[in-house]
């Protein structure tokens, strides 16, 4: 693209989320692209939401792009481009997450399945040069949530599910908007033995998903640090 166009691109914010999970908010400036698969007749600036990962499996380590939603508004409206976001939206999107942080309270799978879309993905990277990590929206729904505490991991702190420190630990870090119909959410999620850092980006849909528009969470990624490790118990029974 020409000068006219990149001197509106720029980075608006990286935010570090852990060793290997990083956040950035950019924008791009692009000319008009009527034969694009998501054409345009005018100039567009695009508002993205990146959600990185440090992928270890390569050799020296390296940051990939493993999420992206983007809002977008004519270059020359600068009415628009100042994003036309209201206190209602940032009360909507609440009441989304709050859903979201119950259904993972009470590990319940089908309430997850509510507001975690079905194309969604969760992403996080494995230390020791493992890679990266890709659960679908199905088996994070049924096994990751529904299933928490009969996992390997999760197993010997199942008697801690109801502690109040584990509750307590759920923290809405910050809400922000690439318009009024993307937003990103950063989330810290008391699980034993990790406290996650969760980054939730999610979108405003009018078509309905299982019967229900509004705000869908779209890409999940995770970052975690130890949390109530000492405090580890025996393994019960679990089913196979």
């Amino acid at each position: 693209a020409s000068n006219e166009y990149a001197v509106h691109d720029r980075i608006v914010s990286i935010e570090f989320l852990g060793r290997a999970c990083a956040s950035a908010k950019v924008q791009i400036a692009l000319p008009p692209a009527p034969e694009s698969p998501t054409p345009t007749t005018t100039a567009v600036l695009y508002t993205d939401f990146l959600t990185l990962l440090r992928d270890d499996s390569i050799d020296g380590g390296a940051w990939r792009v493993i999420a992206k939603i983007y809002s977008s508004a004519p270059l020359d409206d600068a009415d628009v481009r100042a994003d036309g976001v209201t206190p209602a939206d940032f009360s909507d999107v609440t009441r989304a997450v709050d859903g979201y942080c119950r259904s993972n309270r009470r590990c319940d799978g089908e309430g997850m399945a509510r507001i975690f879309h079905p194309a969604c993905c969760l992403t996080y990277a494995l230390p020791d040069h493992l890679g990266i990590v890709v659960c679908d929206a199905d088996e994070f729904c049924r096994v990751r949530v529904a299933g928490r505490w009969e996992q390997p991991a999760h197993r010997p702190y199942a008697h801690l599910r109801g502690d109040p420190r584990v509750a307590a630990a759920d923290t809405l870090v910050s809400v922000d908007f690439a318009g009024p119909r993307a937003c990103r959410v950063v989330l810290r999620i008391g699980c034993p033995p990790f406290l996650w850092t969760d980054v939730l980006l999610c979108l405003k849909l009018t078509a309905p998903v299982y019967g229900r528009d509004g705000w869908w969470i779209v890409a999940k990624s995770s970052s975690s640090v130890p949390f109530l490790q000492g405090e580890r118990g025996e393994e019960g029974p679990h089913r196979k």
